[in-house]
């Protein structure tokens, strides 16, 4: 656990979950900052790594102030998204379609940096953990998941959900291969990394880089639009493509679907990072067709 007297840390408050992070409000020199602590230093050392590569590049991702082995300092402006959310009435659709359009663009901008031509993992040198094709990674993955899936708190049903689930995406994998080089990936672009300016929508800033990879663009958006925090209408989803740039065709919606329950998958197997979105709702997700 980090010494935060012993770095000037004073003022100290309390942690909050984000991602696989602890979040804390501190002090130093009389200015205020947030300090992501992570258990497991794997993770903190890829957020670390996008938030390097990336933040001279878009101003919404955060520069690191200070960091240690497991922890790291950055200075957030406005107000969590998904905190804002929470404290709306049902009824708040109209600034969801403006949030929505505004990650639209965000994407878009992160999907077009220079990004490496290997799928996977961006901060291992293993290769068991990057691929050169994205069939190889999926492949990978779901052999895995076949793997693990036993291990899980299941019930026999839902194990048989899993294994179909698996079986149909490999069969599926082959028609929905990238129509893109290997992008830079949120991974889990939900609203608890998001902060906003509430009075205009505006995003100010994003965190939660600790799942970060390279992979095909379609699943951070089908993670945004499905495995989100937010419950998005049909106007928000034209939305978002309106804010990335692009038109929902027939074809864009087939290759959607397959994107959606790869995603779901990833979220149910833990693959992703926790997510707010219950387990029956992802379980729907990938017996949909």
């Amino acid at each position: 656990m980090i010494d935060f007297e012993k770095h000037g840390f004073t003022d100290v408050g309390t942690p909050e979950k984000e991602g696989s992070a602890s979040r804390y409000r501190v002090k130093k020199d009389g200015s205020d900052y947030l300090l992501y602590y992570f258990e497991d230093k794997t993770r903190c050392f890829r957020a670390k790594f996008f938030c390097e590569q990336l933040s001279s590049v878009l101003f919404v991702i955060p520069k690191i102030i200070e960091e240690g082995e497991d922890w790291f300092l950055i200075e957030i402006y406005g107000e969590n998204a998904k905190s804002f959310f929470d404290s709306q009435a049902d009824g708040e659709r109209l600034f969801h379609t403006k949030y929505a359009q505004e990650m639209g663009r965000f994407l878009s901008k992160l999907h077009n940096c220079p990004a490496p031509i290997r799928f996977g993992d961006p901060t291992s040198d293993s290769r068991d953990r990057s691929w050169l094709t994205f069939n190889g990674y999926v492949a990978a993955k779901l052999e895995r998941f076949l793997e693990e899936v036993r291990k899980q708190s299941f019930s026999d049903e839902s194990v048989g959900i899993v294994r179909n689930a698996i079986a149909e995406l490999r069969d599926q994998l082959a028609s929905f291969h990238p129509r893109t080089p290997p992008t830079w990936n949120h991974r889990r672009p939900s609203a608890e990394h998001v902060w906003i300016n509430p009075e205009t929508s505006e995003i100010v800033t994003i965190t939660g880089f600790e799942y970060s990879v390279f992979l095909p663009p379609e699943l951070d958006m089908a993670y945004f639009l499905y495995i989100d925090d937010v419950d998005f209408d049909e106007a928000s989803i034209h939305a978002f493509y309106k804010g990335y740039g692009s038109a929902r065709t027939m074809d864009v919606q087939r290759r959607e679907r397959f994107y959606r329950r790869l995603a779901a998958l990833d979220a149910i197997m833990k693959d992703s990072g926790p997510t707010s979105l219950g387990t029956k709702e992802l379980f729907q997700i990938i017996s949909s067709k």
